[in-house]
């Protein structure tokens, strides 16, 4: 899961990276405000998937051949559809979401053509991701991997060739991405076709079949509307921060791209925690549950304060991945935007650890709830910080250990409060 999610970070990641030292800042700050614009697009139809592919892990163990057959037809045709909505919404007005969010007229038709052309890549991104979730469901969670690796190493190659030797500036990194994705998807559709007998289909297989659809909404929708609120914020975070001008547009994005990747050893811990719980709940083994949680927040504590001790340590070396030696101004802010929340990374740890607990043993609403407080206090507190003249653009900073700290505090009464464990056993007597 952690080399997974590396290898997902890597595409915005290298984006940004060779914009930011082969063009500027500018280009550096294009790429990075169109990106809550495009996952909130994309959060619709990833929740879905995550639904789809729950119903057909259930409907493989139970050996509904039949039913698996017909739910992936139907996902296909679900998602297909979708990415040509949203690829239309994306390319007509693409520039018209941009204006919303207060992006600054100087870096404007750089955002409009990185946008324009990612859109245009939507099916090929649904595509994989679809059959990545398949895949996973049927026991597969290699292949996809394998495919990814391929499809990042190619998208580096032709960031480079595109920017450093072509010079097509932001519109390189588009393309790059926009083919990589492709080969991704191109690389799955020959493997599923070729090696896997559920998308070997027979004359009056491929079907649409609403009751499957049904259950892939239901399970799915929840995802799908958590993700697109918790994209909402991320919007309102960040057309407050094209308020403060380019340079911190820069810095904000090669720190929330650094901020990514310090979440990502945590998070797939606590993913996986959710697991084992969900597991252990299912065997009646509460004590495993308690325990396994009391073993994971020691260790995500561990890695959160080293992960601080990097960040503090090598902050402008970090920064200065994304954006030429020359640009100053734009490493110190960066670096400084990182140390603020640092120190407080232990306390996301907590949290996720908390919520893992909820998610596993079928508490998922208040696992919701906590992550909406998060996202809420934070927003709140960000515009409130940033209209102080004296804290400014690092109100921002601040606002995100303030988010954590409320939900974590929720998350703890929870999961002290033992009613999660009431929510499981309910959930097995009833089925």
């Amino acid at each position: 899961m952690l080399i997974g999610n590396l290898f997902q970070q890597f595409y915005n990641l290298v984006d940004s990276i060779v914009v930011g030292r082969f063009v500027g800042p500018h280009a550096l700050a294009a790429v990075g405000t169109s990106g809550p614009l495009i996952n909130l697009l994309i959060a619709v139809a990833m929740g879905l998937t995550m639904g789809a592919g729950i119903v057909i892990a259930q409907l493989f163990g139970a050996k509904l051949t039949d039913k698996i057959k017909a739910t992936i037809s139907t996902t296909l045709i679900l998602q297909f559809a979708l990415a040509l909505l949203m690829t239309g919404i994306g390319v007509i007005f693409h520039r018209q979401m941009l204006q919303m969010i207060r992006v600054p007229a100087e870096i404007m038709d750089g955002a409009a053509r990185y946008m324009s052309i990612y859109f245009y890549g939507l099916l090929f991104l649904f595509t994989y991701n679809t059959f990545a979730s398949i895949l996973r469901a049927l026991g597969d969670s290699r292949t996809p991997l394998y495919f990814l690796i391929i499809s990042s190493v190619i998208n580096t190659l032709l960031d480079l060739y595109f920017v450093a030797v072509l010079g097509w500036g932001v519109a390189g990194v588009a393309w790059a991405t926009l083919i990589a994705q492709g080969v991704s998807a191109l690389l799955c559709f020959l493997y599923v076709t070729a090696k896997i007998d559920y998308f070997r289909f027979h004359k009056g297989e491929f079907v649409f079949a609403p009751t499957l659809l049904r259950d892939i909404l239901r399970i799915g929708v929840p995802g799908a509307l958590q993700s697109s609120v918790v994209h909402l914020g991320f919007i309102l975070m960040q057309s407050l921060i094209n308020s403060f001008g380019v340079l911190n547009m820069a810095a904000y994005t090669a720190a929330a791209r650094l901020e990514g990747l310090a979440h990502l050893p945590s998070g797939n811990f606590t993913q996986a925690l959710a697991t084992f719980v969900g597991q252990n709940m299912g065997a009646g083994r509460i004590d495993r549950v308690e325990a396994g949680r009391k073993s994971l927040v020691k260790m995500t504590s561990i890695i959160s304060l080293i992960t601080a001790v990097v960040i503090f340590v090598l902050g402008p070396k970090l920064i200065g991945i994304f954006i030429n030696a020359s640009e100053v101004e734009i490493i110190t802010r960066g670096s400084n935007f990182l140390k603020i929340y640092a120190p407080f990374l232990v306390i996301f740890s907590y949290l996720g650890c908390n919520t893992a607990v909820l998610r596993g043993s079928g508490d998922s609403v208040f696992s919701m709830i906590c992550g909406l407080t998060d996202l809420g206090v934070r927003v709140g507190t960000a515009y409130l910080l940033a209209s102080i003249p004296q804290i400014g653009f690092w109100g921002i900073a601040l606002a995100i250990p303030v988010g954590w700290s409320a939900a974590a505090v929720l998350s703890a009464l929870r999961y002290h409060s033992k009613q999660w464990q009431d929510k499981t056993v309910s959930a097995l007597q009833k089925t």
